[in-house]
């Protein structure tokens, strides 16, 4: 007698058990993790000045970099693999007014202010 269907039996009888066994104890999700720090004010101040601009590939980028010049922002960054820039909105303008003028921009696909962004 082969003992192979046996053990099979017991196997998948194992992993049923296992996979149906569920904790019904909620875990927070938010919690604060221990050690972490906040950014210091003038670090969360530069960063909150910076917008990442994503735009049309087939429009290009052109028209964006114009308008990011005429509203005095300072080109950051350009995104490599993908249609994006990252641009600092010159002091004196407000973020929400900057947000606006640049998502009326030709091309332009999102615009969102840049934050650091933690692992979970």
């Amino acid at each position: 007698m082969k003992q192979t269907p046996i053990i099979a039996a017991i196997a998948a009888a194992s992993l049923c058990i296992s996979v149906a066994c569920k904790s019904t104890q909620e875990v927070a999700t938010t919690a604060p993790v221990a050690g972490a720090q906040k950014l210091p004010p003038v670090v969360q101040q530069a960063e909150s000045r910076v917008l990442i601009i994503m735009y049309d590939g087939n429009i290009g980028s052109e028209t964006l970099i114009k308008a990011a010049d005429e509203y005095g922002a300072e080109i950051i960054y350009r995104y490599d693999n993908i249609n994006g820039i990252a641009v600092r909105v010159p002091d004196g303008k407000s973020m929400p007014e900057a947000m606006k003028y640049f998502q009326a921009v030709e091309g332009v696909l999102s615009v969102s202010i840049d934050r650091p962004v933690r692992p979970l």
